[in-house]
């Protein structure tokens, strides 16, 4: 069986859409319960790569 990846990437914007850094993002990967995390870097983005983890749903969410 070869390796299964993903990846999650976003850009976390406020309200006026100026990008916020520091924020913490949060992936579960419901089957395993693996988590995954990054924080947004200064231009308010954010890339988490998911390893070897097959299927999903991956849920994510923002933590202030």
């Amino acid at each position: 069986m070869g390796v299964t990846t993903g990846s999650i990437s976003g850009l976390v914007t406020d309200v006026a859409g100026d990008p916020l850094p520091g924020v913490v993002i949060d992936a579960v990967h419901e089957p395993t319960g693996t988590r995954y995390n990054d924080v947004t870097r200064a231009d308010g983005r954010s890339r988490e790569k998911l390893e070897r983890k097959p299927g999903g749903p991956v849920v994510a969410a923002r933590a202030a």
